[in-house]
């Protein structure tokens, strides 16, 4: 709270008239970062929906890298924040599963978005004091592979390092939508199946 002060250029009791504490102002601080959420479109399935929620969820922490860092431990409470709860639960809603259950797969898609946001910035973000740039490790980290790695000591990761697989990325792979995708495979196949129809009876003979 001081060093907002200080930014604000006021004391620090004044802060106090408008929230009540530090968790409270990121808390607000968050909300707002976050904005509106991916219209609801009643038209499009449910794995559609799920899809576009979670591309938005992370291009706003590619956007905002510090929501990452911001420790919140109580439930959503925020307009946004709700909003974001929301229209997650309605994209699922078309799943036929129960209320804990929907919860819970917003919470799930929700945590793989966080995971693969966390490794997406740090990856691209150069660490404070680095003296390499993030592109420059991309670089040399093959090198460093060919080094060190061998087929009595890491035999698995000895054959992608053999055939290349770290020299030069490739553009067509999508880390973040293959396991997406999977995770929603995971999900539909807790799906309750659609029962068929009620065979007809055969006539009795007598």
């Amino acid at each position: 709270m001081r060093g907002v002060a200080e930014q604000l250029g006021v004391a620090v009791m004044s802060l106090y008239r408008h929230v009540p504490g530090k968790d409270e102002l990121v808390e607000l601080m968050l909300d707002t970062a976050l904005g509106d959420p991916p219209a609801p479109d009643p038209r499009a399935t449910w794995r559609t929906q799920l899809i576009r929620w979670a591309r938005a969820n992370l291009d706003l922490y590619r956007r905002h890298p510090w929501l990452l860092e911001a420790v919140v431990s109580r439930p959503p409470i925020g307009p946004n924040r709700l909003s974001w709860f929301d229209a997650a639960l309605q994209a699922v809603a078309a799943l036929g599963i129960g209320t804990r259950q929907r919860v819970s797969v917003v919470v799930l898609v929700d945590s793989y978005v966080r995971g693969a946001a966390q490794l997406a910035v740090s990856v691209h973000r150069p660490a404070k004091g680095a003296r390499i740039a993030a592109a420059e490790w991309a670089t040399l980290y093959s090198r460093v592979l060919r080094r060190v790695v061998t087929e009595q000591s890491y035999p698995a990761l000895a054959k992608l390092v053999t055939a290349g697989f770290f020299d030069k990325p490739d553009p067509r792979t999508d880390d973040f939508e293959f396991g997406l995708r999977r995770v929603l495979d995971g999900i539909e196949a807790r799906k309750p199946k659609a029962r068929g129809r009620a065979r007809a009876r055969r006539p009795v003979v007598r």
